[in-house]
């Protein structure tokens, strides 16, 4: 009931509190009819109908209203309910007795009415009006046809009501609706009554109340309870309607396929019996709790037909539901909430995580911004920041390999709790491998950042090896100009020397065996000193190879027979038979395999053994040059291909730097390591393809 039904003096509690029920304030002349009136209708499955009767006022005055009823039905076509719409029609029904009595008062009434009164002649065309809607004037209306504003698809029936009233002297009623020409619709309640005059229709008297408030009402009713069933039906989560005593009285059909029993199981059931044994809920006083607050939330658990559980999230409210006040309660699974919120503290510790990678990958960048810092510290500094960015650094262990060079934690142990990265660039490889200690999964996250590591890292030593590269390439420069300028400053007196040597030699036939012997000493330290001289000028000109298609394995061959190795030294020759031939400068090479072999020699002053291996890979053929040695230190490790650096006593330290650049010259690399068993290794690697230079 709405607060309209104050304008016959009641309150809604007057109803809501059962002081009073409808049929009190009905006229007790007319309530025998309206009761058998809607008997009748309920008997004959009628489901709206259209009532005009008299109440009473609560100051005892009587009303007519206008009653639209429409009678609700459940599924088994029960009768739940009726709905209503109430017009006060008073002033109408007065005014038909009066127009009945006077037509002078009527006009005085119909100019006043707020309703549309209308005079039709015999051919139904308006001769009165006493308003119109607000797009038209009473000028353009008088003189026109009713039919003029009636639409198209009720112009029979309307004109079968005009010609009924004329013909009977009945009134009749019918609706109708206008279409202004803005293209409002007005909606109309019609009521066609006769002027009589001498017991002789003479005219028509048409009274239209604009009803569309009451059929936009009518409308949004109807729509709401269509909503509400559809919603009600359709939605997703299981609904529930309780009376007071917390009994079913109404059940969605999601509520019906969730719990897996038909709507009639269900209804027969209280809601105790869905809720899990041993799960307390208090139903009572969360009714109480409701009552007090007017809606609830709760989490709880609920149990299917099957005796499946699963969580849920209850929001109850307390509503209208038939006139009485009910509880609606909407049960969601939360199945996948609950889920959801395990991820997010799971993310909420990823998160901390990606901050641990983000000052990781900042860590590096610092690192490699230390001035003089090296690979090899670049390289321990690594393993800490990687260690710090993963979930459980307690057992984390880390391998780095660079360039066939292993560097490891002090914790390292393989396990089958892995993930690996590795990057290739310019021949070389850098590959970390980070392990867990005990059973762990590794994130994707954190995968994704050891591939940023690798790839950082692999930056930050190529532009080491590039700025290290063209410092190393300024001192060669330095160097060959310094050796061109004393080399051929040497070369004069040295020839001088030589040719008086020659000259003593020439004059003196007879000698004395001391004169003999120094002038021999002389002439040696001569050829010895030239030689020396010419081997750094090789070194500042060393041309562009002339590539021409080899073997080298008979370059190997051709090296070993041509050198004297000492008689404690074995040389041990493995060489690949199947070996492709490729391009390369004979004796740029053969330099090359010269220096390597002399470098072994003088490592085994002791004896030992010198091996050499060859093999054929998919790009490059490989020599490995291994000996028995005295090895090379870690720290040598690093400038051992650098001008001027040498471990030995005799030599200037430029064999292996000419060695570096004849490789390169042919797109190989050399790389050099420790042997294990004491020693050192050389492998070269030499392309299949002719390097374009």
């Amino acid at each position: 009931i709405t607060d309209n039904i104050r304008q016959f003096g009641y309150e809604p509690s007057d109803f809501y509190s059962h002081m009073l029920k409808f049929t009190d304030i009905i006229h007790p002349e007319d309530l025998g009819n309206v009761i058998t009136e809607t008997r009748l209708k309920c008997q004959n499955s009628v489901t709206e109908f259209v009532q005009e009767y008299r109440i009473v006022s609560k100051l005892g005055e009587y009303r007519w209203i206008n009653v639209r009823t429409w009678i609700k039905r459940n599924r088994e076509n029960q009768i739940t309910h009726f709905q209503g719409i109430i017009l006060d029609i008073t002033e109408r029904r007065v005014m038909e007795d009066i127009l009945k009595e006077s037509d002078e008062k009527w006009r005085d009434l119909s100019e006043n009415s707020p309703a549309h009164v209308l005079l039709l002649d015999r051919e139904h065309k308006i001769i009165y009006i006493n308003r119109t809607v607000p797009d038209l004037s009473k000028e353009e209306v008088i003189g026109t046809s009713i039919y003029d504003y009636t639409p198209q698809e009720f112009h029979k029936v309307s004109r079968d009501i005009y010609n009924s009233v004329w013909e009977t002297g009945e009134s009749r009623s019918f609706h109708t609706y206008y279409k202004t020409k803005e293209g409002d619709i007005r909606y109309f309640d019609v009521w066609i009554g006769p002027v009589t005059q001498s017991g002789k229709v003479v005219a028509l008297v048409s009274h239209g109340m604009d009803v569309t408030k009451r059929k936009k009402a009518e409308q949004e009713i109807k729509e709401s309870e269509e909503k509400f069933r559809a919603l009600f039906e359709n939605t997703n989560d299981a609904i529930f309607i309780l009376d007071k005593n917390s009994q079913f009285i109404e059940v969605n059909q999601t509520a019906c396929e969730r719990l897996g029993y038909s709507r009639e199981e269900l209804l027969k059931l209280a809601p105790e019996s869905i809720i899990p044994p041993g799960y307390k809920i208090d139903i009572q006083g969360n009714i109480k709790t409701l009552e007090e607050k007017g809606e609830l939330m709760i989490e709880a658990e609920i149990m299917t037909k099957d005796r499946n559980i699963f969580p849920v999230e209850i929001s109850s409210r307390i509503f209208n539901f038939g006139g009485k006040n009910r509880i609606i309660s909407v049960a969601r699974d939360i199945t996948e909430r609950k889920v959801v919120e395990q991820e997010l503290k799971k993310s909420e510790h990823n998160f901390k995580e990606r901050v641990k990678e983000l000052t990781c990958l900042y860590g590096l960048s610092r690192l490699f911004e230390k001035p003089g810092i090296s690979i090899d510290e670049i390289i321990q500094g690594t393993f800490v920041l990687i260690s710090s960015a993963m979930q459980f650094p307690e057992v984390i262990c880390t391998r780095i390999i660079f360039n066939e060079k292993e560097y490891k934690t002090i914790n390292f142990k393989e396990t089958k709790w892995e993930i690996t990265s590795k990057v290739k660039f310019k021949g070389k490889q850098v590959k970390i491998e980070v392990y867990y200690l005990e059973e762990n999964l590794f994130l994707k996250e954190e995968r994704s950042l050891l591939h940023e590591i690798v790839n950082r890292l692999k930056s930050i030593i190529e532009y080491k090896i590039i700025t290290e590269e063209l410092v190393r390439k300024e001192k060669l420069a330095t160097i060959g100009t310094l050796i061109g300028s004393i080399g051929h400053e040497l070369r004069n007196p040295l020839g001088v020397i030589s040719n008086s040597v020659y000259f003593l030699n020439q004059k003196m036939k007879k000698k004395e065996e001391k004169v003999e012997k120094h002038l021999k000493i002389l002439q040696k330290e001569v050829d010895k000193a030239n030689k020396f001289i010419s081997n750094l000028l090789d070194f500042i000109r060393i041309r562009t190879p002339n590539f021409k298609e080899g073997d080298l394995n008979k370059t190997i061959e051709n090296v070993a027979n041509e050198m004297i190795f000492p008689e404690n030294i074995i040389l041990e020759r493995y060489l690949d038979d199947k070996l492709p031939s490729i391009n390369f400068d004979f004796s740029q090479i053969k330099q090359v395999f010269h220096n390597l072999f002399l470098n072994a020699i003088q490592a085994m002053p002791e004896g030992g053994i010198l091996e050499i291996t060859t093999s054929s890979r998919e790009n490059f053929i490989e020599i490995r040059i291994k000996d028995s040695g005295i090895g090379i230190s870690e720290e040598d490790l690093d400038n051992i291909f650098e001008p001027l650096y040498t471990t030995k006593v005799i030599g200037i330290g430029l064999g292996l730097t000419i060695v570096k650049d004849l490789v390169e010259k042919h797109g190989g690399i050399i790389q050099v390591k420790r042997n294990s068993r004491g020693g050192t290794i050389f492998t070269l690697k030499l392309p299949l393809k002719e390097v374009k230079l």
